[in-house]
């Protein structure tokens, strides 16, 4: 589904590997298996393959900054876009087919059709910029973004503690990582909603 080349972040020194539906991570305290997730998780981050900012703030968000020097690099190659890291600095490019073009008639044909957009339809043709956007995050949702994350930190044992003490921990000020209020966010809301689930490849 996508590849995965990592050279000097945090413990890893020289890494390549592919990304699978189902890729598992077996290794002692510290090789640098959570830095591999943060890195998939980063490369199917929604924030950054939209193109809202494609910046430090990634990193922030998986608690990755200390990780990175000057020699840090690593590239996630999707079916359709590619992001790098490379002399400190985070780009992503998009890969365009001539049989299957992303901003081709089909996509443009989808989007007019698109419930929000056919709602809105007014407000967007009389701005053109936010025509634009709505056409391009269209557009990278329905050909490119095939794989979205949603990253379980390994603190997420925590989370029985913090739901017991959550009002003393505002109350004091305490801040947490983007990637813990994040999983902590989806966690609490699909717990309302499922009671269980079947996991057919761990049988």
């Amino acid at each position: 589904m996508a590849t995965l080349k990592v050279k000097n972040v945090g413990p890893i020194r020289d890494a390549e590997l592919e990304v699978k539906q189902h890729t598992i991570f077996i290794g002692p305290q510290g090789s640098g298996k959570s830095t591999l997730a943060k890195l998939i998780a980063i490369g199917a981050d929604e924030e950054i393959v939209y193109g809202a900012k494609i910046n430090q703030d990634i990193f922030k968000k998986y608690v990755l900054m200390s990780y990175l020097d000057g020699k840090s690099y690593f590239s996630f190659e999707g079916n359709a876009y590619t992001i790098l890291y490379e002399n400190s600095e985070v780009t992503i490019r998009y890969t365009e087919y001539s049989n299957n073009p992303t901003f081709g008639k089909e996509t443009f044909e989808a989007f007019l059709n698109d419930p929000y957009n056919s709602m809105n339809m007014r407000a967007i043709v009389h701005n053109k910029d936010y025509f634009d956007l709505l056409l391009s995050n269209f557009a990278i949702k329905e050909k490119i973004l095939l794989m979205v994350s949603s990253y379980i930190p390994a603190e997420r044992t925590l989370l029985s503690t913090l739901n017991n003490s959550i009002w003393e921990l505002i109350h004091s000020n305490v801040e947490f990582p983007k990637s813990i209020t994040s999983f902590a966010r989806l966690y609490s809301q699909n717990r309302l909603k499922s009671n269980g689930m079947h996991i057919s490849f761990l049988e």
